[in-house]
């Protein structure tokens, strides 16, 4: 009896050992495997990342080695103006500003290619952008606010292209006033009744606004559209300038938001110009702003064009 046990022990310890050794086996093809796995990725990652680098040296670099040259030569770049009067981030100075490019009336050599470009694909129907006209500050009426108080809506901007009203309520650092866009709905019915209308809410990183009539629209939304203008070969060279000093202030005023931004631009175009596999690093600090390579991509349009 007690050898009958010895031997039940004895196959135990056996199945124990051929059990463990079968876990040790499937660990390791495991660890095996996560390691083969790991060396793809890294591989993978690798070649992706000699691809980024290669791209951006045959198509960005050569501008921020433009853009190096031009600060070390101080030859200029396209006068930002709210950036340099430090209104920048001023919402009523840059709803003017958006408002005057948005205007096919206005000087700027730019006729309605502007409002086409930011507003055509958000807007779901044919809008003929030719003759359009913008306002800046549009009253919509006057509106009760849930305390009892009475409170005029003004509208930051009011673009009408043909029988289409397009509404852009602007917020670069300041909240949404209360009630805000649920008042301005009820203006606008008021005031446009069964016109068709499209409204935006423009904020630097497309915020969503407190009312169902409110699409969100970003400022790096504007910029890049407006940018890809600049490939356009038939604008005249008044326009192009322009368009480059807007773009400037869009990107120092709502995209930056800092003063001592471009200063750190000087730094990092010496710093890439030099060795484009500085380009991560750049990438890096772009990001810090929230912006993407997109932005980047649009800034090496503004300084080569």
């Amino acid at each position: 009896m007690i050898d009958n046990a010895v031997q039940h022990v004895g196959q135990l310890d056996s199945k124990r050992e051929r059990l463990r050794r079968a876990v040790e086996q499937i660990k390791k093809h495991r660890c095996m495997g996560q390691i083969a796995r790991r060396a793809r990725f890294e591989v993978a990652r690798k070649r992706i990342h000699i691809r980024i680098l290669e791209e951006f040296r045959q198509h960005e670099w050569p501008r921020f080695q433009m853009l190096d040259e031009i600060f070390k030569k101080d030859l200029g770049l396209p006068v930002p103006t709210l950036s340099v009067c430090g209104a920048g981030t001023a919402e009523v100075r840059f709803t003017k500003l958006l408002a005057h490019f948005f205007d096919s009336r206005n000087h700027h050599g730019l006729g309605a290619l502007l409002a086409r470009a930011v507003f055509a694909e958000e807007i779901d129907a044919p809008v003929v952008f030719e003759r359009c006209t913008a306002h800046a500050e549009v009253s919509l009426g006057m509106s009760q606010l849930s305390t009892g108080q009475q409170i005029n809506n003004s509208l930051d901007i009011l673009i009408k292209a043909g029988d289409h009203k397009i509404l852009v309520e602007q917020k670069i650092k300041s909240p949404e006033g209360k009630e805000q866009l649920v008042r301005y709905s009820a203006g606008m019915r008021n005031k446009f009744g069964d016109a068709a209308v499209h409204c935006f809410y423009l904020t630097p990183e497309g915020r969503q606004g407190h009312g169902d009539d409110w699409k969100p629209l970003s400022h790096r939304d504007l910029f890049c559209r407006m940018a890809s203008l600049l490939e356009r070969h038939a604008l005249s060279p008044a326009a192009r300038h322009n368009l480059r000093a807007f773009l400037w202030d869009l990107m120092l005023g709502p995209l930056a938001q800092d003063h001592q931004w471009m200063d750190e631009l000087k730094h990092q175009a010496h710093r890439v110009a030099r060795d484009y596999r500085h380009y991560t690093d750049l990438k890096k600090w772009f990001e810090r702003y929230g912006m993407s390579r997109d932005e980047m991509r649009m800034l090496a349009k503004i300084v080569g064009d």
